[in-house]
């Protein structure tokens, strides 16, 4: 499953990061690394942007970022 899939208030643990090296460089350096816990607060009107909570922080993605992070969801 993809971060993008997730539903708000589930919570899931990263697998992978699927994108080239320096995209993913970039997405390591916020914190999203595998075995990583991460949760769905928010998700626009429209689909994208969303807001994740990870390690502590809100951050906002968009589809493109959250369509690369493989998860697996661990409760809803």
């Amino acid at each position: 499953m993809l971060l993008s899939e997730l539903k708000p208030g589930q919570t899931a643990v990263i697998k992978a990061v699927k994108t080239g090296d320096l995209h993913a460089r970039r997405l390591y350096e916020m914190g999203f690394l595998p075995r990583t816990r991460v949760s769905l607060e928010h998700v626009a009107t429209l689909g994208s942007p969303i807001i994740v909570a990870i390690r502590g922080f809100s951050i906002i993605l968009g589809n493109h970022d959250a369509s690369s992070i493989e998860v697996e969801v661990i409760s809803a």
